[in-house]
């Protein structure tokens, strides 16, 4: 298949859940585990904008995690 293969959707009792929705938690629960062990390990105090990285990192793991899942349903 191409680069423009859909995934499609999944079927969860019975109500159709788009994949990106799937990708999005995914990578919100991911980026809030990395985010406690940043902060833990105190690697936080040495980003300069918090925040920035924070939403910097949930968009490469949405992207991960969507690559991911391309690659094992294709």
């Amino acid at each position: 298949m191409g680069p423009c293969n859909m995934i499609g959707e999944f079927d969860i009792a019975g109500v159709f859940v788009s994949p990106l929705l799937l990708c999005l938690l995914a990578a919100f629960l991911a980026r809030i585990l990395i985010g406690r062990v940043l902060e833990a390990t105190g690697i936080y105090r040495a980003i300069w904008h918090q925040s920035l990285f924070s939403i910097s990192l949930f968009f490469v793991l949405v992207g991960a995690v969507f690559a991911l899942l391309q690659a094992v349903t294709s």
